[in-house]
């Protein structure tokens, strides 16, 4: 069953009033009040709206300052992380590295046939100390 994805929000078509948008997209994530579906449109306009700006560096050096000083590490760190993104996208390949998938190797002992993992005993009531000490602790508690 196909699953249809919610249009791309309508942003603002100036940085000033995008900034204002976006303040108040951070402020209702930040509301403990807001409800699943304020949520969801705050952080859809957020990640579009730090997209916008961060892809128009003009837009950035008006909305930046609209930021209030509480916000602004967090503007920062957002515009920031989608400018290496978008440098990740700049040459993108046209085909995928030559790679194959193959069943794990099972390991081999000396002398080169395959090395079957050992099924440990496990007694009733025994609690092992750490993994380099195999002295058993007999506990109190019957199975």
């Amino acid at each position: 069953m196909a699953t249809t994805l919610p249009a791309q929000p309508r942003l603002a078509q100036n940085p000033a009033q995008l900034a204002d948008d976006l303040l108040a997209d951070e402020q209702a994530l930040r509301d403990p009040a807001a409800s699943e579906a304020v949520l969801m449109d705050a952080a859809r306009r957020q990640q579009v709206g730090y997209r916008t700006l961060a892809r128009n560096p003009d837009w950035e050096a008006i909305a930046r300052p609209r930021i209030p000083s509480a916000l602004l590490g967090i503007y920062d760190y957002n515009i920031d992380a989608r400018h290496q993104l978008d440098a990740l996208l700049e040459s993108p390949k046209d085909t995928l590295p030559a790679w194959r998938s193959t069943a794990p190797r099972l390991p081999t002992n000396c002398s080169g046939t395959t090395a079957k993992p050992k099924a440990r005993p496990v007694s009733a009531g025994t609690i092992w100390r750490r993994s380099h000490d195999r002295k058993p602790v007999r506990s109190h508690r019957r199975p």
